[in-house]
């Protein structure tokens, strides 16, 4: 269980940043689906480092 943890906290520092860039051609939902994506990115970074260096 705790590399399942470990690589779903992985998914959401990677992934988010790569959502954020596919927004970009999706003008409707761009805003809402970037704003999201940064703020899981903003919260789980930190949280990585700290536990896996």
């Amino acid at each position: 269980m705790e590399l399942y943890f470990r690589a779903k906290l992985f998914d959401d520092v990677i992934d988010m940043l790569a959502d954020y860039v596919e927004a970009e051609s999706v003008p409707d939902v761009k805003e809402t689906t970037q704003q999201r994506a940064k703020e899981i990115h903003l919260r789980a970074y930190p949280k990585y480092v700290r536990l896996y260096g």
